[in-house]
């Protein structure tokens, strides 16, 4: 729990804008036997490019999950 509002929300200045590429990859298998069930695996990334957009250090994550089609 905050008791102090922090520094920025007290300034004048609006925040600069930093744009950072987005790209998502995902590959997907059906699994055999189960008509209409895949499991899949997602990763999602996000970075400044090298200096392209930002000074910024890139972030991934990851993600699995069953998909049902019906």
């Amino acid at each position: 729990m905050a008791f102090v509002f922090p520094f920025r929300l007290h300034s004048a200045e609006p925040d600069p804008i930093r744009p950072l590429k987005y790209m998502m990859i995902e590959k997907e298998a059906v699994v055999p036997g189960l008509h209409g069930w895949s499991v899949f695996l997602r990763v999602h990334h996000r970075s400044g490019v090298f200096g392209v957009f930002q000074d910024a250090q890139g972030s991934n994550f990851v993600g699995m999950g069953i998909r049902g089609s019906f």
